[in-house]
């Protein structure tokens, strides 16, 4: 927004405008530089920097969603990573750009990208921050961005449909625990989701189906345990909390609990880093792939 005095606009409109001494305020759209380039961006970001623009808009400048829009054109989707004209229309083929960083965030080691899209979710499309880069990066594919948005729809959906059909403290944790879920399904995927093949939503459906029934029970008897002095969301906005359980609940799933291997890595956590990185990259290495998908 950029704030004008009334004085300002009485030079062109003097009939239409009595008040004095007012500051009004003209909503504007994404200004660009001139120049191309990361000097180019850099102007841009700055010009916009007091003007009331999402974060979302900057990656309007990123040349990796382009790239990923162009792909996906390709393969029959329509990736829309600029700010368009909002419709009530439902098309499986269009993938925004919030859709798209949710579901590239389940594909990450990293498992605080759980908490903070209960937390912090616009950091992850600050086109600035770490978190941004590491899901929008170079060595994204089409496909992953596509089939990865076809696994979070789905796992999206089933907490859903679980959340309204539960009461109590357990349709708390359907409707808060759906990243933490879908977070650790995404890892028995990474097969399907980095090959050169759309997966078939029909496909998924019979494949998952009791998959996921049998990590959603693990899912609510874990996460039951550790809500007795906290509610579900609280737990998945915490990062201290969230972390141990969505061990516990990746160890079960994965059929790891008699793993030796296991207590090593939990050892090799050192001071300084920010999550137990031997462990969980151990555990996602160890995930039973679900085969057969695209």
């Amino acid at each position: 927004m950029y704030p004008l005095r009334a004085s300002q606009l009485e030079l062109h409109h003097p009939t239409h405008l009595n008040t004095q001494n007012a500051n009004l305020f003209l909503r504007s759209p994404l200004i660009k530089a001139q120049s191309d380039g990361d000097f180019g961006k850099a102007v841009t970001r700055a010009r916009n920097h007091q003007n009331q623009v999402s974060l979302s808009n900057f990656a309007a400048l990123d040349d990796e969603q382009e790239r990923l829009r162009r792909e996906a054109s390709y393969l029959g989707f329509h990736y829309r990573y600029k700010a368009e004209v909002p419709d009530t229309q439902v098309d499986r083929a269009r993938i925004g750009l919030d859709e798209a960083a949710q579901a590239l965030a389940m594909l990450q080691v990293d498992p605080r990208y759980v908490v903070w899209l209960k937390k912090e979710p616009a950091q992850l499309l600050d086109t600035q921050s770490d978190q941004y880069k590491a899901l929008f990066s170079a060595s994204v594919t089409s496909f992953q961005l596509i089939n990865a948005v076809v696994v979070n729809r789905y796992v999206q959906r089933r907490m859903q449909e679980e959340a309204r059909t539960a009461t109590g403290a357990e349709r708390l944790i359907y409707k808060h625990g759906n990243y933490a879920v879908a977070w650790v399904i995404a890892k028995r995927l990474k097969s399907a989701i980095n090959s050169s093949a759309v997966i078939d939503g029909a496909t998924l459906e019979i494949k998952l189906s009791a998959i996921f029934d049998q990590l959603r029970l693990t899912h609510l008897n874990h996460t039951t345990a550790a809500t007795n002095l906290r509610g579900p969301l609280a737990l998945f906005r915490n990062q201290t909390h969230t972390v141990p359980l969505l061990e516990k609940v990746m160890i079960e799933n994965y059929d790891l609990s008699t793993d030796l291997a296991i207590p090593s890595k939990r050892s090799q956590h050192k001071a300084g880093q920010l999550y137990p990185e031997a462990l969980f990259n151990y555990l996602v290495s160890k995930a039973p792939q679900i085969v057969d998908i695209p």
